[in-house]
């Protein structure tokens, strides 16, 4: 197999059966900090304007039709797979792309795979999106284990190209392991952090990474400063679940 060999980063997202305002945010965001390769599946039906605002922003579209969660969730990876199969980047963040801001640069970190918890007043156990996700794939035992752990977001992840492909890997080989159609990823990518079934890889709190995950936390606690969202270490580069909360976003965060 020829290998196109790129000295780029690259972003990559699934973004089926959306239109152009559920993403603008995300590409217009994203576009404001970084000019390298962004790589988007996207439904064949996407409309004129979809495919207009994407060709205008330099957006890469694979067409791929898919319905429904469960198969989404899945497919995503063996897509991902696939492509970065034919295409070698210097580094890769895998990404949502309905509820994902950036606010500055984000591929300063460092080698291997980089993931993210959540807000930490939430466990697995408390969830139940997350002990369900558990259950279905591993069973009562597993999620008793996992009750007080917290969880680690699978929707934006990154890595140096052979960690992120290493991981992608895993992430489709257990996938095929299951039979259940009502796997979602994130049960897997809390399952291999947890028994560290992958290598060189780097955990960070909700507050003190690259990524903030908004989604469990409390209103008075996601903080502001000129329009930006803050961590405990500054300015986080990416913001994951902001529509959570549209009103206070819609209010208080802007563009730089």
């Amino acid at each position: 197999m020829c290998i196109k060999k790129n000295k780029m980063n690259l972003v990559m997202g699934v973004a089926v059966n959306y239109d152009w305002n559920q993403i603008k945010p995300f590409i217009v965001s994203l576009r404001k900090y970084y000019k390298d390769d962004v790589v988007l599946f996207i439904s064949s039906n996407a409309n004129e304007e979809m495919m207009e605002k994407l060709k205008q922003y330099k957006i890469k579209t694979i067409i791929h039709d898919m319905q429904g969660i469960y198969k989404i969730v899945k497919m995503r990876y063996f897509l991902y797979k696939d492509y970065l199969q034919k295409n070698k980047y210097d580094k890769v963040i895998i990404t949502g792309a309905r509820d994902v801001l950036f606010q500055k640069e984000p591929f300063e970190f460092d080698e291997g795979l980089h993931f993210f918890e959540e807000d930490s007043r939430m466990t697995i156990g408390k969830c139940p999106y997350n002990s369900s996700w558990i259950r279905e794939i591993f069973g009562e035992e597993l999620l008793k284990k996992y009750t007080d752990k917290f969880i680690y977001n699978a929707d934006v992840s990154m890595g140096t190209y052979k960690d992120i492909v290493i991981y992608i890997d895993l992430m489709c080989k257990y996938f095929n392991k299951f039979s259940s159609k009502k796997i979602i990823d994130q049960g897997l990518h809390n399952y291999l952090i947890y028994e560290k079934l992958i290598d060189n890889f780097t955990t960070y709190k909700n507050e003190e990474g690259i990524v903030i995950t908004i989604g469990y936390m409390l209103p008075d606690k996601i903080r502001f400063k000129d329009g930006q969202v803050l961590n405990k270490k500054g300015v986080p580069a990416i913001i994951h679940q902001y529509d959570r909360y549209p009103q206070l976003f819609n209010e208080k965060w802007r563009l730089k």
